[in-house]
């Protein structure tokens, strides 16, 4: 994601959000400009990417956005993006409940 900044910012921090299609947070992440190695933010376009993990979402509907609070000399504000839905396929057993579908590796080896 790109964020443009039309004047000079005291910093930000920037949320990642992923819910299923119940409305169950799977995850929220969270960093400030200063884990992302800012000191201060000049007036400017930054390009933001995140790169995650494989996640062993279960089968079905999820949707993905990011918030930006800015904290500026007059205040913060709060900026929110469109919601990416994010369409994971595949089979489920009997855990269809359960937010998570790891693919594992069974083994079982007489003692």
């Amino acid at each position: 994601t790109t964020l443009t900044f039309s004047e000079a910012t005291v910093g930000f921090t920037l949320y990642c959000h992923l819910v299923d299609m119940l409305g169950r947070e799977v995850f929220v992440m969270r960093e400030s400009h200063t884990d992302l190695g800012l000191v201060g933010v000049s007036p400017g376009s930054y390009r933001i990417r995140a790169r995650f993990p494989p996640l062993w979402l279960s089968p079905g509907l999820y949707a993905l956005w990011f918030k930006v609070q800015t904290s500026g000399e007059f205040g913060s504000t709060r900026y929110v993006t469109d919601k990416a839905t994010i369409d994971v396929e595949g089979t489920s057993g009997v855990a269809d409940t359960a937010l998570l579908h790891p693919t594992v590796s069974w083994a079982i080896d007489r003692q």
